[in-house]
């Protein structure tokens, strides 16, 4: 089953579907099961603010996305996406970013700027850096970095207050929690 409404598509149901986007220009909201897409066809969809795919077989190079600054939530965990996570650091509107076990890499230095985050799972990626960086994300609520090459000292995420759920299992992370 496939649902347009406005200009926004969800696909329900247990068969593969491969959607055809041709207004995808004026798309707000992706989000579905069993969906082919390669996100280099959204490109130019600067008014897109939600992709949520999971276990998709969702492709392409995360730089497509860079220039989609009205985007609040990028969920796309267990895909083909690859690339850096450095072309994310234009999307300060993200509020939700969950990309785990997906083929991105870089250093999350990339998103200190992303102060409206509230949600992180890049866990089982090639993500490396600091965690210093993210000590001023004052809006997490929810941050997850297992299975990554993220170091540092735990004392540099005190003043994130917010965090309810933490987990940096298997990482580089160091101190007295």
């Amino acid at each position: 089953t496939l649902n347009v409404r406005m200009n926004s598509i969800w696909v329900n149901g247990n068969s593969d579907v491969e959607i055809a986007i041709l207004g995808k220009y004026s798309l707000s909201i992706i989000r579905g099961d069993n969906v082919k897409l390669d996100i280099s066809d959204l490109k130019y969809s600067n008014a897109l603010t939600s992709i949520n795919l999971y276990n998709k077989q969702v492709s392409g190079d995360i730089a497509n996305l860079k220039n989609l600054t009205a985007m609040t939530s990028l969920i796309l965990p267990n895909t083909q996406v690859s690339g850096d996570i450095a072309n994310l650091k234009s999307l300060t509107e993200l509020v939700s970013l969950s990309l785990h076990t997906s083929q991105l890499s870089g250093d999350i230095a990339n998103l200190k700027n992303l102060t409206a985050l509230k949600s992180i799972d890049l866990s089982n990626m090639q993500i490396s850096g600091d965690i210093i960086n993210l000590n001023n994300l004052n809006a997490l609520t929810s941050l997850l970095l297992y299975n990554t090459q993220v170091s540092g000292d735990i004392a540099n995420l005190k003043n994130l207050t917010a965090i309810t759920s933490l987990n940096l299992s298997n990482t580089q992370i160091r101190g007295d929690i």
